[in-house]
C-alpha cells in the first residue's frame, strides 16, 4: 500500500513535518509514501538542500520506502533547472488554472501536455478532475459532459498513454457534495484509459494534514471498490523509474 501524493511543511499549504507523516505511515503499514511538495519552494536553494537531506535522513531508517518528489504546475516546468528533477524520484504534474468551463480546461490541459518539454519533464499526471472541486461546475459537470469533452479528454489520456506515463488518483475529491460527479468522472476515465493502453494508476490522497492523510486510510477501500481498483493496479517511482507492486 502506498501514497504518492502527500504536502508537508515543505509545501505552503501544510505545517506538518515530514517525520510525523512517516510514523503514521509505519503505522498504517505502508511500503511506501511519496512528499509531492509544491513546485515554488525550489526558488530558495536552502530550502530545496534541506528537504533533501530530510528525506536522505528518513529514508533509510526505516524499512517503509520515503520518496521525494515535486507537484509541478505544468506553466512552471520551464522555470526548473531539470538537474533538480533528476535528484527526485518522480515528478507529478498538475494544472490548477481553472477556466470559464470544464471544456475550456480541458483544452488548456491539453495544450500543455502537447509541449514535449513539459511532458517530457512529468512522471504522472495528477487532478484530471480538478474542475470539479469547484462546487458549481460539479453540479452542473454531467449536464455539459458530451462529446466535445469525450474527444479531448480521449487525446489527454492518449498523451499519457503513448509517452508511458502514469495516470494518479486522485482522492481529494471523493469526501464532499462534490462527490457523485468525481466517482462518475473517475469511472469514465478509467475505463478509457485502459481502452487505449493505460495499465497503471498511481494513488494520491494529496493530504495537507495528518487528518487527511488518515481519511484516505479509512476510506482506501471503498474508494478503489467503487472505482473498480486493486492495490496491484498502482505503481510507484524510484528516481523515475515505475516500480510494479
Amino acid at each position: 500500500m502506498n501514497d504518492c501524493h502527500v504536502h508537508s511543511n515543505f509545501s505552503f499549504d501544510s505545517d506538518v513535518p515530514i517525520k510525523s507523516y512517516v510514523e503514521s505511515a509505519i503505522q498504517y503499514e505502508y511500503d511506501a509514501i511519496f512528499f509531492t511538495e509544491h513546485c515554488e519552494f525550489i526558488e530558495n536553494n536552502k530550502f530545496f538542500e534541506n528537504y533533501i537531506k530530510e528525506i536522505e535522513q528518513l529514508k533509510y531508517s526505516h524499512t517503509l520506502f520515503i520518496g521525494a518528489a515535486l507537484e509541478v504546475d505544468l506553466p512552471y516546468i520551464e522555470r526548473i533547472d531539470k538537474s533538480i528533477l533528476k535528484k527526485l524520484d518522480f515528478s507529478l504534474g498538475s494544472f490548477h488554472q481553472l477556466a470559464q468551463n470544464p471544456l475550456e480546461y480541458y483544452i488548456n490541459l491539453l495544450d500543455k501536455l502537447s509541449d514535449k518539454d513539459i511532458l517530457s519533464s512529468i512522471d504522472a499526471l495528477a487532478h484530471i478532475d480538478f474542475p470539479l472541486r469547484n462546487d458549481d461546475i460539479a453540479r452542473t459537470f454531467m449536464k455539459l459532459y458530451n462529446s466535445d469533452f469525450e474527444i479531448i479528454l480521449y487525446r489527454i489520456l492518449k498523451k499519457l498513454v503513448d509517452s508511458n506515463k502514469v495516470l494518479e488518483i486522485n482522492i481529494s475529491n471523493l469526501e464532499g457534495n462534490e462527490t457523485r460527479a468525481s466517482m462518475i468522472f473517475y469511472c469514465n476515465i478509467i475505463q478509457k484509459y485502459r481502452e487505449i493502453g493505460g495499465k497503471y494508476f498511481c494513488y494520491g490522497s494529496d493530504s495537507h494534514s495528518l487528518a487527511d492523510f488518515r481519511l484516505s486510510y479509512i476510506n482506501r477501500k471503498k474508494y478503489l471498490d467503487s472505482l473498480k481498483l486493486n492495490e496491484s493496479d498502482f505503481v510507484i517511482f524510484k528516481k523515475h523509474k515505475i516500480i510494479k507492486n
